[in-house]
């Protein structure tokens, strides 16, 4: 989930005409800083739990189980996250074939990539990577996997 948002943004779009003069605009900012800062704070905690919540042990005890079932010797299959998929503005559909898009003013030290869609999240939570060697496991496993990941997480199986 994204809770971005721009408190200063929000004053300045949503104040009537009478109250756009630098007095209420900054009135308003005292009052709502209080607001902001309690943002900022959860913000913060929203983010350490979704990283926290992205690596789980049942992903390590997976790996194990499935490196003890099908590949004893090398214990090549590996489960890895995928990116927590947050959602970020794109400009330009995926079938253009177009060079990367960078947004920014000339005083900004790094420019802005605005990603597409696509690059970003890809729908599972993680991908259980099994060598070619064991392709004809593939069922098995994902059979493994169907039966061991818990509910509501999206994985695939993928060959390297």
């Amino acid at each position: 989930m994204n809770y971005d948002w721009d408190i200063r943004d929000w004053v300045e779009r949503n104040l009537r005409s009478f109250f756009r003069r630098a007095f209420w605009i900054a009135w308003f900012y005292a009052l709502l800083k209080p607001v902001e800062d309690l943002h900022a704070l959860f913000k913060a905690w929203s983010d350490e739990t979704d990283f926290n919540t992205k690596y789980s042990s049942q992903q390590i005890v997976l790996a194990h189980l499935l490196n003890d079932l099908y590949d004893p010797t090398n214990r090549l299959i590996r489960v890895e996250t995928v990116s927590d998929g947050k959602v970020v503005p794109f400009i330009k559909q995926p079938a253009e074939i177009l060079p990367q898009v960078y947004v920014y003013q000339p005083s900004e030290a790094t420019p802005l990539y605005i990603w597409q869609w696509t690059e970003l999240y890809d729908g599972v939570n993680f991908r259980v990577m099994v060598p070619t060697a064991l392709s004809a496991d593939v069922p098995k496993i994902t059979a493994r996997v169907r039966m061991y990941a818990l509910a509501g997480m999206k994985w695939e199986v993928v060959l390297f």
